[in-house]
């Protein structure tokens, strides 16, 4: 195809062109090439998609477009040195091999059969002249590969091409003297690799996804009717991705002047001799296999899932839980994400309708799987880890949003009470609505319903004790409770001369708060620290902000240990037969 690098160039040549779809073309090409066994013609091909990628900025899809060349030249290595020995390696790679002269489509006026005879009329090239060559061509894509990877935040795969540099320097007949100082720098780019790597470069790094469809008449036959899922590797906001898809179809996919709508995902979608262009997007949510723990699903993504709230009357959101029904859509591409391109065709489909009490089981099990994530994660004082930790907290326990899972376990574990002696309290006949009370799996759902609650309690009060712990609020109830009469008495007491400080505050830890002393004079100082927190040295204030933040943290944190009490009362009636209270009471981080 002839691409020269130049970013202004191939802004020129693709105007008007869906560039994806001409990638999708260069990937189909390489993939159809290597059932015939042209390897040198598949790898200008996929090295031109990685240039092209990289003019893009796309490190991830250019690395991806790499590793499929390194496959290929292990495939050159398996039938070349297995047939011919490695004596014969070599002449194996100078005549097995008969790829043609790339195309180079420069002269726009020139016809694509002309370039193609032209192409064809020349001289087969020469191949690796030797093996020393061959080897030098896959160190150099690794090195590359590994390159892309590490830009794009995806550490594990960088790893896996490192990992394959060094099996390359390992090879039969390497040089100790020449390949060994090699190895050992291979060695120290992975340590570098992990030293400077985040929670974020490893986990969250592969960016969101988006299922994109395009409906209507006046859409191009290209993409018309189809579903694909989109990689939005630079996190950008719905709207922002959504006006950029809008924006690509106006200008490649539908003739001047045809409206184009957005539909959203509760809309009925339109026949297709339907006048106009539509595009359907919704935000996907990535389905581990493992649920994320190995390193291919943390890096590598095939499989997504979406959902559509509905109700039997018709509506999309009802008034009450017990009417919100659920529309939970799989779908998989061919292959994982990230890939040679940023969008993929649509390859599986399935539908799955959630019933009410499913509903709050599987929103349940969502915030389960968000609070064992963070609870995995390694304790930090980094800001960004504790502003994540305090809003899972908050967002879990606070009085403010609590209620949902509290509401959950009264509308669906709720009975009618029939011991007086205990008010208030479940007995055993229940109360569900007769559309589940009637089904034979009402039973099994109200008994996982109470599973998911007590894990959900239980990581709550887990999180809750990790951000006392972290935040450093982690003090005995005495002193939570009076820090701030510690703190109004030693303000009285340094503002006084020739009083004596006042005796309330000697209840506190006497080691670390020493409330006032006598200086020759008479007048009182004051002297009151933490054993946490020294003094600063003279001559230096002691930074207002600091005590500010901390005083902040003890009543957010009394705040939450008060909302989670408000929760566990709640919920706790509904579950008392399947755990006991102090089972969840005395966890700790």
């Amino acid at each position: 195809v002839g691409f020269d690098g130049v970013k202004d160039s191939l802004s020129n040549a693709i105007e008007g062109v869906d560039l994806e779809w001409i990638l999708e073309l260069m990937v189909d090409g390489a993939t159809l090439l290597s059932s015939y066994e042209l390897p040198r013609t598949r790898m200008h091909i996929l090295e031109n998609l990685a240039r092209v990628q990289d003019i893009l900025g796309n490190n991830a899809e250019a690395g991806c477009a790499r590793w499929e060349i390194y496959l290929t030249l292990k495939d050159v290595e398996k039938h070349v040195f297995a047939c011919g020995g490695r004596s014969g390696g070599s002449n194996g790679l100078s005549r097995y091999w008969c790829p043609r002269p790339p195309l180079k489509l420069n002269d726009p006026d020139v016809s694509f059969m002309a370039v193609m005879n032209k192409s064809l009329a020349q001289p087969t090239p020469t191949v690796w002249p030797s093996e020393q060559q061959f080897y030098k061509h896959m160190t150099t894509v690794l090195t590359k590969c590994a390159k892309c990877f590490k830009d794009a935040k995806l550490t594990f795969l960088a790893e896996r091409s490192l990992k394959a540099l060094i099996e390359c320097y390992r090879r039969e007949n390497f040089d100790e003297n020449e390949s060994l100082p090699l190895i050992a720098k291979v060695f120290k780019s992975i340590h570098d690799l992990y030293a400077m790597s985040s929670v974020g470069r490893t986990t969250f790094a592969m960016g969101t996804f988006y299922r994109v469809q395009f409906l209507g008449r006046d859409v191009s036959e290209t993409i018309r009717n189809k579903e694909f899922v989109v990689r939005n590797a630079d996190y950008m906001h719905l709207s922002e991705f959504q006006n950029l898809i809008k924006i690509n179809l106006a200008l490649k996919h539908v003739n001047k002047d045809i409206p184009i709508s957005v539909l959203p995902d509760t809309a009925s979608q339109p026949a297709d001799d339907t006048p106009g262009a539509f595009i359907v997007m919704t935000a996907l949510k990535p389905v581990f296999d493992d649920h994320g723990q190995s390193v291919c699903s943390k890096n590598m993504l095939r499989k997504f899932q979406f959902s559509i709230p509905f109700t039997k009357g018709g509506k999309a959101h009802a008034k009450t839980i017990d009417l919100q029904w659920k529309r939970t859509i799989h779908i998989e591409v061919p292959q994982p994400f990230p890939y040679l391109t940023f969008r993929q065709s649509v390859s599986c489909r399935r539908s799955q309708e959630l019933s009410p009490i499913e509903v709050a089981i599987d929103d349940i099990q969502e915030r389960n799987f968000a609070m064992k994530l963070q609870l995995q994660l390694k304790s930090s004082k980094d800001q960004m880890f504790i502003n994540n930790l305090m809003r899972l907290v908050q967002g879990t326990v606070a009085p403010q949003v609590n209620a949902g899972a509290a509401e959950v376990a009264k509308t669906f574990l709720s009975v009618v009470t029939m011991d007086t002696s205990n008010a208030g309290l479940p007995g055993t006949q229940t109360s569900l609505n007769s559309d589940y009370s009637e089904s034979i799996s009402a039973e099994s759902f109200r008994i996982e319903l109470k599973t998911v609650l007590v894990e959900f309690l239980k990581k709550s009060k887990r999180l809750l004790e990790r951000a006392r712990i972290i935040l450093g609020t982690g003090v005995d109830d005495r002193r939570a409770s009076h820090s701030g009469e510690v703190a109004n008495n030693n303000s009285s007491s340094s503002s006084s001369s020739g009083s004596s400080s006042s005796s309330s505050s000697d209840s506190c830890d006497g080691n670390e708060n020493q409330n006032s002393k006598h200086n020759s004079n008479g007048s009182v100082t004051s002297s009151s620290s933490s054993a946490n927190h020294p003094p600063p040295p003279p001559g230096v204030d002691s930074p207002p902000h600091q005590t500010k933040l901390e005083n902040h943290h003890m009543v957010w944190q009394k705040e939450m240990d008060k909302g989670f009490e408000v929760l566990l009362d709640a919920i706790y009636p509904y579950i008392r037969d399947v755990i006991e209270k102090n089972q969840i009471t005395s966890i700790v981080s």
